[in-house]
């Protein structure tokens, strides 16, 4: 059994405009992964620049590496910024790792005394990177 409403004498609704309500979110930090790609002391694709853009960026970051095979080591000449903010240095990501450091980061070449990296942002993680020289 089927029952109908009745409808209703239809009466002219009045011409009111609909606005969005836009709630307000938390404030949210894309995490940035970049990834060292020279061994060079500096310029693009480097371990300093990749160090200098996480301190730049707010909120964690990832540091990465995609090293050419024949050219892990980086020699930086100075020493390189502080890390200033939480960093995982991840260089695991090294094509080819398999359990045992690939990518090497040596003072050998470093004008004075030098620290290898200087963690002064808390929750950093550095993994899969050998250090010589520092």
């Amino acid at each position: 059994m089927f029952f109908r409403k009745r409808r209703r004498a239809s009466v002219s609704k009045p011409n009111i405009k609909r606005v969005g309500v836009f709630e307000h979110l938390e404030d949210r930090k894309l995490l940035a992964t970049l990834t060292v790609i020279r061994s060079a002391d500096r310029g693009p694709g480097s371990l300093r620049e990749a160090i200098e853009n996480a301190n730049f960026f707010p909120g964690p970051d990832v540091i990465q590496f995609a090293l050419p095979n024949n050219d892990t080591i980086i020699r930086p000449l100075t020493e390189l910024p502080a890390v200033t903010e939480p960093l995982t240095i991840d260089a695991t990501t090294q094509p080819g790792y398999a359990g045992k450091p690939i990518v090497e980061l040596s003072g050998e070449r470093a004008i004075g005394f030098v620290y290898g990296l200087k963690l002064t942002g808390g929750n950093s993680l550095i993994s899969g990177l050998a250090a010589s020289g520092m």
